[in-house]
Formats: structure tokens, sequence, C-alpha cells
């Protein structure tokens, strides 16, 4: 590292600033630091790489910079572990910004993922897009390390995948808010008031400030082939909503299907 500091006008009106130049610095070192500002780190979650840029700060234009992650990776002590491309990050007037960049867990799933993080509110964005990943990956340690809270409706799905976006806003303290767009292919979904598991084919679905929204779904519950929606509202009296079209059925196999209800 190398610090540069000026001081102009110090006997009369000082004014300084300071500017950190940083040469393949141990990403893992940066961990301690990030707490020290606030950010609200997993304690068993390990850094790898390197970085490379360059910090300065005035009184007049706060913090500034742009910085460089090399080879960058992050790793959880309960299993599971994601490689980063190459990464920029850049510094704005107290507002940390993780440009667009691609990421690969240990099982050889790909995803595309951007982030935003503000020094003095302390709220965290995380958006993640992904062409196809497998629902179970959310569910794992890498998936943990790509979405660290709890997202409405994935954990109810078992197998299948998903492809869309999802993005995550969260200020200290406080749950996360969840927004997002995406589809379901092949999936398993353990609803409240079914004795079997709902398999959907394919299905749309929308997530906006706690509420989940799925329409054209396609699937099979029981021995029943069906068509519908579902909707999910987060602190209702009657959180779950579901509307099922059924071409035909026996009375004995509908009766066996919402016997919990």
């Amino acid at each position: 590292m190398q610090v540069r500091f000026r001081l102009n006008d110090y006997l009369a009106n000082a004014r300084w600033a300071a500017s950190l130049v940083l040469r393949d610095l141990p990403a893992a070192s940066t961990l301690e630091l990030g707490r020290n500002l606030g950010v609200e780190f997993p304690p068993d979650i390990q850094v790898g790489g390197s970085i490379n840029g360059v910090l300065g700060y005035s009184k007049a234009d706060g913090l500034q910079g742009e910085l460089a992650l090399d080879k960058a990776a992050l790793k959880s002590a309960r299993g599971g572990s994601v490689e980063f491309g190459e990464a920029h990050l850049r510094v704005t007037n107290h507002r940390l910004d993780l440009e667009p960049m691609d990421v690969l867990t240990d099982s050889g799933q790909t995803a595309e993922i951007e982030a935003h993080y503000t020094l003095d509110s302390g709220v965290l964005g995380v958006k993640i897009a992904t062409r196809q990943m497998n629902i179970a990956e959310l569910h794992s340690g890498a998936g943990r390390l790509l979405a660290p809270s709890t997202l409405p409706l994935m954990d109810s799905l078992r197998q299948g995948s998903w492809r869309g976006w999802l993005e995550l806003e969260r200020k200290n303290g406080e749950a996360a808010s969840w927004s997002g767009e995406y589809d379901l292919q092949n999936v398993v979904a353990d609803l409240p008031g079914l004795a079997a598991p709902l398999r959907i084919a394919s299905a749309a679905v929308q997530i906006d400030a706690g509420q989940v929204h799925i329409v054209r779904l396609r699937g099979h519950a029981g021995d029943m082939n069906v068509e519908g929606e579902y909707r999910y509202q987060a602190g209702a009296a009657r959180a779950h909503r579901l509307k099922l079209t059924i071409p035909e059925a026996g009375l004995a196999d509908l009766e066996k299907l919402f016997l919990p209800t």
C-alpha cells in the first residue's frame, strides 16, 4: 500500500486530501475493514484473491475510487464456494458499486451478479441473474453466498430450475426485501393445504415487496393435470391463495388432494 496526504493553507483555511494506492492486497484483509465500516459480513465467510486500485478522500468530494479484484472467490465454512470473473468496484461519495460480473459455483452453475452498499445508511442491494440455475443451488452453501437471506417461495421448492433475476435490498437490522421476475421449469412445490406436492412443469413468477404471484402455471397435483395461479402475501391473515383449473377429476381424488384443507 502507498499512502499520499496533501494539506493546503494549513495556517488559514486548512484543506486536506488523502489517497491510498493498493497493489496486490489480499482480499481477505479487507473483511475486517468492512466490518469496521458497518458491513454485516457473515462470520463464516472467507475471501480469496487480490485487490488493486486507488481510494481517495477529501472533505469536498468524500470517499472516491475504483478497485479491481483479481481471481476473487468466496467460501463458506459450512460448505460451498463461488468464483468470480474480473470484478470492478467503484466508490463514489460513500457508496460502493460492484459492477455486473460472472460467477461460477463449485457445482458448475453460472450467474451474473451486481451489488451496491451505502456506507452512511447501511443499505445493501444484491441482484442475481441467470439463464439457467438449479433450485437446489439456492439452498446450498454456494447459494447462500449469492443470496444471503431467505428467498420468498424458493424455500418451498424442490428440484427443477429457474431462469431470470432476483434482487435483494436490506438495511442493517431490518428484514430483507425481495423483488424479481423468473421462470420455473420441472419444479416440485410443497404448498400448505395440499396432500400431494404440486409438480410444476412451467410457470412465471413475479416478486415485489413480500408478495409472490405465479401465473401460467402448468403441471399436475397427485394424478390430476392442472393449470392455474398462486399468490402469497407475507403477513396476511390468509397468506396463500391457490387457484387451479382441472379439466377432469374423480371426486375421490379431489377429496384426497384437499383433505388437509
